[in-house]
């Protein structure tokens, strides 16, 4: 109970429950019809369904201060979507590096690794934090095609029929997810593919190309 009033009062307080969106409001009282411990099904259908008021839900609840209403928001974040690992960063980047301390460790055990180089980065972090830190980093780059970079040539290392592609076939990655397991999104083409295809492959579906990137 305390954690939904505070939610509660969180977006009162921000305004959010005399706004006039009948989408937004929708989703406000689904919190109040929801059983205490909802979080795991809110953040699901706020993704779902009501991916443009992301940000406005979660400032406020950040802004409280609350350390078991922020612990729960890292808890449940994603890195891997663009728009929440903006939201990270800056948070990252407000917070107090022992006040805070907790919060930032939440930060590192998402293992980012973007997220992890900048708080490695980030003045005033314990030694013991910044331990912490080096060997999440650590693990992160030991990972197989952990290498990897947007832009990289990759080759496939096995078949995948039901996307029509087959060992050997060449692309290019255009994006990395970072999350467990780590992942790549690979835009395929020419020879490679019937036509050009953008999957999320897994690091042990690819390996740095031998060859030249086959022509479309």
């Amino acid at each position: 109970m305390y954690q939904k009033d505070l939610a509660k009062r969180a977006w009162t307080d921000a305004g959010l429950y005399r706004s006039d969106d009948p989408k937004l409001l929708e989703f406000l009282s689904k919190l109040d019809k929801s059983p205490l411990d909802c979080w795991s099904d809110l953040v699901a259908e706020g993704r779902l369904r009501f991916p443009e008021y992301k940000q406005q839900l979660v400032e406020p609840l950040w802004a409280s201060g609350d350390k078991l209403l922020r612990l729960n928001l890292l808890r449940w974040a994603e890195p891997d979507r663009p728009d929440e690992l903006q939201v990270l960063q800056r948070w990252m980047e407000a917070a107090d590096p022992v006040g805070d301390a907790r919060e930032l460790l939440a930060m590192a055990r998402l293992d980012n690794a973007l997220l992890l180089d900048r708080l490695l980065a980030k003045p005033g972090i314990s030694g013991d934090l910044a331990q912490e830190v080096q060997v999440r980093l650590a693990r992160l780059q030991a990972r197989p095609g952990a290498s990897l970079r947007p832009g990289d040539r990759v080759q496939l290392t096995k078949d995948l029929p039901e996307k029509g592609l087959v060992r050997g076939g060449t692309g290019q990655v255009v994006e990395v997810r970072p999350a467990q397991p780590l992942s790549y999104v690979v835009t395929f083409a020419g020879p490679s593919a019937r036509k050009t295809v953008k999957v999320e492959v897994t690091a042990d579906q690819v390996s740095p190309a031998r060859a030249p990137l086959e022509p479309a």
